[in-house]
């Protein structure tokens, strides 16, 4: 991951957290041991200043009609770097995606509406559908080699 995708989210975590809160609902299965999980997954990999309660809280009251907006948000905040290039902020983007992915993975598996919301999110950052689903192959893959 890039520094600069780590300090926009440790700067502005609001919209990547509502989008975390998007992919754990996605399946329509959550409990209080999955939030915790992802939050602290979430904590470990951008180490930002989001409480639990506010996470849990854009869980509560998310809203499929926000994901375009979040993504806005997203997009400028990245984009403010005039010193990258356009394939290094597709980098950040995909590296998003590969976070929404791992928490996805959660339950140890994308389902169809899981992926439906990677999709959805990605196609904001011009990411293809094909694209995801390499994402997702590729993520998965990781974590097998990582138990072994």
């Amino acid at each position: 991951m890039s520094l600069h995708l780590l300090n926009v989210v440790q700067n502005n975590p609001k919209e990547f957290m509502t989008l975390f809160a998007g992919i754990i609902l996605a399946d329509e299965v959550v409990d209080d041991d999955e939030i915790e999980y992802c939050y602290d997954l979430t904590k470990t990999m951008y180490d930002h200043n989001y409480s639990i309660e506010e996470f849990k809280n854009d869980i509560n009251n998310f809203n499929e009609e926000e994901i375009e907006n979040c993504c806005k948000v997203i997009i400028d905040n990245l984009d403010t770097d005039n010193e990258k290039s356009h394939d290094d902020i597709r980098l950040d983007y995909e590296f998003f995606i590969v976070a929404l992915i791992i928490l996805g993975l959660s339950d140890f598996e994308i389902d169809d509406k899981e992926m439906n919301f990677l999709i959805k999110v990605s196609s904001f950052f011009n990411i293809s559908e094909n694209k995801v689903k390499s994402l997702v192959s590729e993520t998965i893959e990781a974590s097998k080699t990582e138990k072994q």
